[in-house]
């Protein structure tokens, strides 16, 4: 199983209206795999049955719902209510798996594209 992000506002900013497409690392994808696996599953449960706003959403809190509190808290917490049967995953690790993936996707791609940027950033006093 392969992973990607799909960012769904960049579309309106690209010239052929497709969203920004990031294939995930291996390593963000089996934690996010676990996290699917394992604790999404449970936290599905304990969302309110007329409210299905969540099933869509891959990130929810303890409630079923969407995250209004900062993600390392909700996943510490989750953690320790149901005794998470996988090694502890700092929530920090995830940011920083994609972070560094992106900016080198993304270094990868202005690179790539760079004979049609040049004369964009002329434009702009850039070169």
């Amino acid at each position: 199983m392969q992973l990607e992000l799909n960012h769904h506002k960049t579309a309106r900013f690209s010239e052929n209206g497709q969203p920004l497409t990031v294939i995930l690392p291996s390593d963000l994808s089996s934690l996010i795999k676990t996290y699917v696996r394992h604790a999404r599953p449970v936290l599905m449960q304990c969302a309110p049955t007329e409210d299905q706003m969540s099933s869509h959403l891959l990130l929810i809190d303890k409630n079923g719902q969407p995250f209004n509190n900062g993600f390392a808290m909700e996943w510490k917490d989750i953690e320790e209510r149901y005794g998470a049967p996988w090694e502890h995953i700092p929530p920090q690790k995830l940011r920083h798996i994609h972070s560094t993936s992106a900016y080198t996707s993304l270094v990868q791609e202005v690179a790539r594209k760079l004979p049609d940027l040049r004369p964009h950033a002329q434009v702009m006093g850039n070169s």
